[in-house]
């Protein structure tokens, strides 16, 4: 008896995991390479330059044809909570979320599809804090209505962070 509920289990775990892998990611990882770094021993005003000249210099190198920079959702590690304006959300006004800092050639080299707004641009990285963000938590916290324009910040201190654009449900852990 004991071996038979061993076999079931085992039956179902393994359906269970194929049903897993074969759920859409919402990105396409195909012919993409991830490599990461650690810039902690560099001053926060320096890593910019330091990213930058390591693109550059990635950018040039003949194995690689479009080379970005961001946290994917594979190694996410920046945690928030969306903190929305009063009285705007369907949600509670601290739901957890996992975001990514990319550049503005992210979402084209992974395929991660606009469904409404803009994607970033080269203008985004100076001027008012803008976000990009999924089909998924602009329907949770809008209902109805569309992301584009709504303001959220991550913590109760940070800058508000205005969206521009949203884009597909993109699985991040599992």
């Amino acid at each position: 008896h004991v071996a038979a509920l061993l076999l079931a289990g085992s039956g179902v775990l393994l359906l269970s995991m194929f049903r897993l892998a074969t759920i859409p990611p919402g990105f396409n990882a195909e012919g993409l390479m991830y490599a990461s770094f650690d810039d902690r021993a560099l001053q926060f005003q320096e890593r910019p330059a330091m990213t930058d000249a390591l693109l550059e210099r990635l950018r040039t190198h003949p194995a690689f044809t479009e080379v970005t920079m961001a946290e994917i959702p594979v190694s996410g590690n920046f945690d928030g909570h969306v903190l929305v304006e009063a009285g705007l959300s369907g949600m509670s006004p601290a739901t957890p979320v996992m975001g990514f800092r990319v550049r503005p050639d992210y979402f084209a080299m992974t395929g991660i599809l606009l469904r409404e707004g803009r994607l970033f641009g080269d203008a985004d990285r100076a001027g008012a804090p803008a976000a990009i963000v999924s089909e998924r938590l602009a329907r949770l916290h809008w209902p109805g209505l569309s992301g584009i324009g709504q303001r959220f910040r991550l913590y109760p201190t940070s800058d508000w962070l205005t969206i521009v654009g949203v884009v597909n449900d993109v699985r991040t852990l599992a």
